[in-house]
């Protein structure tokens, strides 16, 4: 845990608010595509989304919903002063385990020189950390990895502006680069975070839950977008497409983004001639200096107007 690192003020969660006033339970910072995680629970999916979706009467996720609600409601207050190494073991290990986690802690691997020591080696299965024991090198060990994991002292900051170690959110990307893994979790235990080296602004795009807020609410149903997210089975990949739910979700991400990218631009295009058209009505015979500066002025209202409607649907208007 670096010594400069900051703590953030004990202050009152706010709600995430979408359109409509709805409440949001996660925080979504680039990772995924915020309407297609919106949609998980509204529009009929693809039955490998549901099989991934749905929990209805599935025992792990109730066990972990209950453990959580009843050991946060007992040790809320005792929690963010327990030390690193205090919290893991009283709070994130056993998250962890209720997840479906196989793991192992304080893996060293020697990398360049230097000695690397991701805090969590995550496994699939017990048969593969099994196999992960009889490695003889730290390339072959971490094949047997499914993703990595870094953890903090409640109330330290994840974010960080250098490009080093003292930057939890670099440090975590890190241990993903060096382990080839393209999953990482980083947790203080209250902000638990979903990264991937996929991502093009890998140390600043992430997927975040607040569990203090679900847990605070009593919304069981909103626990999924912790539950589904942060489980083993989240990031095992179906052996017919090669692809774990974190893909999809990443890839779908992608794909309604580019779709969005190629209707605007047609849309903008017809909405500056609009625009255009409506500076120019009480004009007669516009010079050639006019219509570039009607042009371009009708692109700042555009972008701004854009600028705006983006902010409102956020809800930061």
């Amino acid at each position: 845990m670096s010594a400069s690192a900051k703590k953030y003020p004990d202050i009152k969660v706010k709600d995430n608010v979408a359109p409509g006033e709805r409440s949001l339970y996660y925080k979504n910072v680039g990772l995924f595509s915020d309407p297609y995680l919106d949609s998980l629970s509204r529009t009929k999916q693809s039955p490998f989304i549901l099989q991934n979706w749905d929990t209805e009467g599935l025992p792990d996720f109730s066990a972990a919903y209950e453990w959580m609600l009843s050991t946060w409601s007992e040790m809320k207050d005792i929690l963010p002063n327990l030390s690193e190494a205090q919290l893991e073991e009283r709070w994130i290990k056993p998250i962890l385990q209720r997840l479906g986690w196989e793991y192992e802690v304080q893996d060293r691997m020697k990398k360049w020189g230097k000695t690397e020591i991701p805090d969590y080696s995550l496994f699939e299965s017990k048969k593969a950390y099994i196999k992960a024991q009889g490695c003889k090198t730290d390339e072959a060990y971490f094949e047997h990895v499914l993703a990595v994991a870094d953890a903090k002292q409640m109330g330290i900051s994840l974010d960080g502006s250098k490009l080093d170690k003292t930057n939890p959110s670099y440090q975590i990307i890190w241990y993903q680069q060096i382990t080839g893994k393209t999953w990482g979790i980083l947790t203080d235990g209250r902000y638990w975070r979903l990264y991937s080296t996929r991502a093009q602004s890998k140390y600043s795009t992430y997927y975040e839950v607040n569990v203090e807020k679900f847990l605070g609410d009593r919304e069981d149903e909103q626990f999924k977008y912790f539950f589904n997210f942060f489980r083993r089975a989240a990031f095992v990949k179906e052996q017919n497409s090669a692809q774990s739910f974190l893909d999809v979700l990443f890839e779908s991400g992608e794909h309604y983004a580019r779709e969005v990218e190629t209707r605007l631009k047609a849309r903008a295009f017809h909405l500056v001639e609009l625009i255009c058209q409506g500076f120019s009505s009480d004009m007669k015979d516009p010079t050639d200096a006019d219509l570039k500066l009607i042009y371009n002025h009708s692109l700042y209202f555009l972008f701004r107007l854009m600028f705006i409607l983006n902010c409102e649907a956020k809800g930061l208007l």
